[in-house]
């Protein structure tokens, strides 16, 4: 399977005042392909990236000193993209090029100016691609699309990747989800109401070499009527807020109802055994219930996966929107707490919500995910639908059952508790603990004979009943399939 690795972003810090977005780019696969070339050439890679960003936050002279002491052309190539920064038109062409400079001009992310050759946009190298977006700013027009954040590498990590002929990204953005779904689909559809992002989406399949990324206009499902598809992702503008000023981040209804919206009506829009990952937050309800998205997902003939990252306050939530230290930022706060107020929102969840479409009687379950996933999580997602699967198909008993690659057993710190730790490496970062009877009993287990002979076998170590032993046993072995420890043979 490719590596997607750590999707760096730029910190979220300002590296521009300017409000006026430049014209949007131009995708044109020969200079693209040629800029792509001549950045490829001078190392221009997530290796050179994290050395001159890593460890540091909003420091421009720490920046400009670390890219100093790479090769001059790959200090170029840093100066212009990353840090945005004019150099001169020798500089420009000794590190890519004419033609690389020329194509830059083509493509309408390098501009000459007074002060010298200065890009336009800011690309940054991650694993398999490059990706471009608009050079970050103060007070970005509601056009502005942002590089990938945090919330890019979350959705990354939690969609499902098998081979499929149709993969939807609903609000595309700059691109990120879209190329990597073209890895891994015949043809990918990518939704926008920016036009400006969609001219960015173009730019980075070309800059990536992709021919089967489509993109289209529209309000997410309005785009693709009738349609459906083999896998679809969704990151939409779903922070609770106030405002209506950054399209990729604040959507035209209040609260949690475009979260619940997408939730509800991405089921018909896949097809049979199709899976969907859309990232959502909510509005907490009362205490002791499920998260909203279990009753948003509970009709729509989808089994439902509900990951709870994070619950946040309102101040920790306007703060971390709005932060800084001047007072624009505290009266953009002081709106947001008195909006959070009005509405009675006390507590804000964050998460996603992982569908498979199919037929028949459905299930939905809630698995909190502290901070959201490890790493690449597809292969244990897929390892907990299909878990349920073979839980439904015989008793436990009856079924034999193996650990599964990434998970781990260990003994509890301290020995004389008798029980262990258990935990699954990467991917959802699940960890847990078992008492010595659930471990007598996981210990027992074999992939050679049927779960109901460890239970007994269990039973008889610790002179324990054999039908009140065989209960738990089904119980415990029950919850570490259901979260991927444990894998149906």
């Amino acid at each position: 399977m490719w590596r997607y690795g750590r999707l760096l972003a730029d910190s979220g810090r300002p590296l521009s005042a300017a409000q006026r977005l430049p014209p949007a780019p131009r995708a044109d696969l020969r200079p693209a392909a040629a800029l792509a070339d001549a950045l490829r050439r001078v190392a221009f890679d997530p290796a050179a990236l994290q050395t001159v960003l890593a460890g540091a936050d909003d420091e421009p002279e720490l920046y400009e000193a670390r890219a100093a002491g790479l090769p001059s052309a790959l200090a170029t190539a840093m100066r212009l993209f990353i840090l945005g920064q004019p150099v001169t038109r020798a500089d420009a062409e000794a590190a890519l090029t004419a033609a690389g400079v020329e194509s830059g001009a083509a493509l309408r992310v390098l501009v000459e100016t007074a002060e010298g050759i200065r890009a336009t946009v800011r690309i940054v190298p991650h694993d398999i691609v490059l990706l471009a977006s608009d050079v970050p700013a103060r007070e970005p027009p509601a056009e502005h699309v942002a590089a990938a954040h945090a919330p890019s590498l979350t959705l990354a990590r939690l969609t499902i990747r098998r081979r499929v002929q149709r993969a939807l990204d609903l609000g595309t953005g700059n691109g990120i989800q879209a190329l990597l779904l073209a890895q891994h689909a015949d043809h990918v559809v990518a939704v926008d109401i920016n036009e400006r992002a969609l001219r960015f989406t173009e730019l980075n399949a070309a800059l990536n070499g992709l021919r089967n990324i489509e993109t289209r206009a529209g309000s997410f499902f309005e785009a693709v009527p009738d349609e459906r598809f083999g896998v679809a992702v969704c990151n939409p503008p779903y922070v609770i807020s106030p405002e209506s000023r950054l399209l990729y981040r604040d959507a035209d209804v209040r609260g949690d109802v475009l979260s619940e919206q997408l939730v509800r009506e991405m089921p018909s829009y896949l097809e049979n055994e199709a899976y969907a990952t859309v990232l959502v937050s909510w509005v907490e309800g009362a205490a002791g219930t499920d998260p909203p998205p279990v009753r948003w997902s509970a009709d729509g003939g989808c089994d439902a996966l509900v990951l709870e990252f994070e619950r946040r306050d309102p101040l920790g939530e306007a703060t971390y929107w709005q932060g800084g230290a001047d007072d624009a930022a505290d009266e953009r706060i002081a709106s947001w707490l008195d909006f959070y107020r009005r509405e009675g929102i006390e507590k804000i969840g964050y998460g996603a919500v992982v569908l498979r479409r199919r037929a028949g009687r459905t299930w939905q379950n809630v698995l909190a995910v502290g901070g959201g996933p490890a790493g690449h999580a597809s292969d244990q997602l897929l390892r907990i639908f299909a878990a349920r699967d073979a839980l439904a198909r015989a008793p436990i008993h009856q079924q034999r059952f193996a650990w599964a690659p990434d998970a781990v057993l260990q003994p509890a710190r301290d020995p004389a508790d008798g029980g262990s730790r258990v935990a699954l490496r990467g991917g959802l970062g699940l960890r847990g603990t078992l008492d010595p009877v659930a471990t007598a009993v996981v210990e027992r287990l074999s992939a050679a004979r049927p779960a109901g002979v460890a239970f007994d076998a269990a039973a008889r170590a610790l002179g324990r009943d054999r039908a009140a032993l065989r209960e738990l046993g089904e119980e415990v072995v029950a919850g570490l399939v259901e979260l991927g420890f444990l894998v149906p043979l």
